[in-house]
């Protein structure tokens, strides 16, 4: 049946080959989800779920990624390792689009004062040469906060050299101060 207009159900409806941008529903539309899942619109258009890779722990309000078995606010879980430091090596990704010269991509860690929340060090990579079409050098810094200012403490270039207490480290080992 063709039906234009509003169309109302009480109790349990079923749609078959439903195609409309404009397809609204409220209340339980798809009740096979199983505890923890989160779910999401599949390959096939449909709502479906995947407790295996994505899975939401409402009791501890974890989430995983890769794991049914959060065991921390976030946990992130890959089956299989990498032995290099090749392209597939990672778990996490931070990008930043902007790849000139100076630009950081980090990772700040914060604690919470109440009202908001306040950084307490910093890790970053940072690019130091870029030649273009993917090919770019960068350093990899660690940073404390002191009295609400952020200052680099340890700096390992692409060259190899170690800094610390320098921005500029001119020997495999710098240490200045």
């Amino acid at each position: 049946a063709t039906v234009g207009g509003t169309l109302t159900a009480t109790g349990l409806a079923t749609l078959g080959n439903a195609s409309s941008t404009q397809l609204s529903v409220s209340s339980n539309f798809y009740t096979a989800l199983t505890a923890g899942s989160i779910p999401f619109i599949g390959s096939s258009g449909l709502v479906t779920q995947d407790n295996s890779n994505l899975y939401w722990n409402n009791t501890s309000d974890f989430l995983g990624i890769g794991t049914s078995v959060p065991l921390n606010r976030l946990s992130i879980r890959r089956d299989s390792g990498s032995t290099s430091l090749g392209e597939d090596a990672g778990l996490v990704g931070l990008i930043n689009l902007d790849s000139s010269t100076s630009t950081l991509t980090s990772l700040d860690f914060a604690t919470y004062d109440g009202v908001q929340p306040i950084r307490t060090a910093i890790i970053a990579g940072q690019v130091t040469k870029n030649y273009g079409l993917g090919g770019v050098s960068g350093d990899f810094l660690i940073g404390t906060i002191q009295n609400s200012t952020a200052y680099e403490r340890m700096r390992v270039t692409a060259e190899g050299n170690v800094g610390i207490g320098t921005t500029s480290p001119y020997a495999k080992l710098s240490v200045v101060g």
